[in-house]
């Protein structure tokens, strides 16, 4: 991993990766596409979100978003955009999230900034 990305996992308390991490980090980072199943709590999450931030690298100023993330529930893209800005904290990839319901002007406004996810 590449070291904002190393320490941002570090800071999470991170040690070793759980089962679906150890299955699906590697996949992913080949450009592969994974469907996975396994037990809230075990690190679904940072299963896909690990690599996606390897991936990105660094924010693009002059593109849109390069990372889609659709969540069956508000409070799951809620959860995960959380999750991203924690992971994110020691790059300059901009994430937001787009919620039905919610204020459009602050929400263009976020789109504005050219997330990266």
């Amino acid at each position: 991993l590449s070291a904002p990305v190393f320490k941002a996992v570090m800071k999470r308390g991170y040690k070793v990766p759980t089962p679906i991490q150890r299955k699906a980090i590697p996949v992913i980072l080949k450009n592969r596409d994974v469907v996975a199943m396994a037990r809230t709590g075990s690190g679904k999450t940072a299963a896909f979100l690990i690599p996606m931030f390897e991936k990105l690298k660094g924010h693009d100023p002059n593109s849109g978003p390069r990372a889609l993330i659709l969540s069956p529930t508000r409070e799951l893209a809620l959860q995960t955009l959380k999750f991203s800005l924690q992971l994110g904290k020691f790059t300059d990839l901009i994430a937001t999230a787009i919620l039905g319901g919610e204020k459009l002007e602050e929400q263009f406004s976020n789109l504005h900034a050219h997330p990266d996810m």
